[in-house]
């Protein structure tokens, strides 16, 4: 719990900013239109600002899921012992344990093995990416 609890918090300061430039970019057009043909304040919630606003929490995900994969400090600090390390730290480890110069081939298969998941995250939702960090750029 000493890892979920500061990740969901430091999170949650991005995600704010990004979806707060987001909806002020929304045309208010938009939601007076949704009014007339007679949707209720939840069916503009649920079929116009949630389908709207899935590449920014989408770009959060992503940006979010980086940070924690890439943290190595706060894990090191917190977990009491190398078992349950997250990956970075248990790279981290790895590397400390056996040292740079006699293992390096192992110690470089570990960086590849560890880098494997990000570098699929990325090509799989770069669209996905850009589409949500320009759609709040537009004005704030």
């Amino acid at each position: 719990m000493a890892l979920v609890f500061p990740y969901v918090a430091s999170g949650q300061v991005l995600a704010v900013f990004v979806l707060r430039a987001f909806f002020a970019a929304l045309p208010r057009e938009l939601f007076e239109a949704a009014r007339l043909d007679g949707a209720s304040e939840f069916q503009i919630l649920a079929r116009v600002v949630i389908p709207l606003s899935l590449p920014p929490m989408g770009a959060i995900a992503i940006i979010t899921t980086l940070n924690v994969w890439g943290d190595y400090l706060w894990p090191t600090i917190v977990l009491p012992t190398a078992s349950k390390y997250t990956i970075s730290a248990g790279v981290g480890y790895f590397t400390a344990q056996f040292g740079l110069v006699q293992q390096t081939g192992q110690i470089f298969a570990v960086y590849v093995v560890a880098s494997v998941p990000i570098i699929i995250l990325v090509v799989l939702t770069m669209r996905t990416y850009v589409a949500g960090l320009t759609s709040g750029s537009l004005k704030l």
